[in-house]
């Protein structure tokens, strides 16, 4: 038996329905952001209603997967579009940080060698009767005192002489 009442609550869900479908193509064609909070404050309904209407949740997450509209001039964005900038962005940053590690090993390789070498020699000074390498003592060598600081190679580059 429709009732008075049951013809008035059907007609205001379809009003209410029509402002939810006019609110995310609204925030299509304006390139606001389309979720449930947003689109059902600009269609003056409560977010329940969407979820209690499955058709128009569903024609929301729709929305959201599809193409934006820009500029004539400028390519659309797309979730793949996105998706595919993220991809490369961290296959850049993988090859990068093997980079790094590359130009690290070949730094710490060159460093290791320097300060194995002594100055003027070509080869690593290593006393075939000691098992320790010259390099191993605390002090300085004293033939290079300019590169050598507390027992490490002195990194730092040469500057102008400070008066002190």
């Amino acid at each position: 038996m429709t009732t008075p009442m049951n013809v008035g609550r059907q007609a205001d869900t379809e009003r209410r329905r029509t402002r939810v479908k006019t609110a995310i193509t609204n925030a299509q064609r304006d390139a606001t952001p389309l979720t449930a909070s947003a689109i059902a404050r600009a269609a003056g309904v409560d977010r329940t209603f969407l979820y209690r209407n499955r058709d128009l949740l569903d024609a929301l997450h729709t929305a959201t997967h599809e193409p934006t509209p820009g500029p004539a001039d400028r390519p659309a964005v797309t979730r793949a579009s996105l998706e595919a900038h993220l991809a490369n962005a961290n296959a850049r940053s993988a090859r990068l940080a093997s980079l790094v590690r590359q130009i690290e090993e070949r730094l710490s390789k060159a460093l290791g060698q320097e300060a194995w070498r002594p100055p003027g020699s070509e080869q690593p000074s290593i006393s075939k009767n000691s098992t320790t390498a010259s390099h191993a003592s605390n002090s300085a060598p004293s033939s290079s005192p300019g590169r050598w600081r507390n027992g490490r190679p002195n990194l730092t580059p040469p500057g102008p002489p400070t008066g002190a």
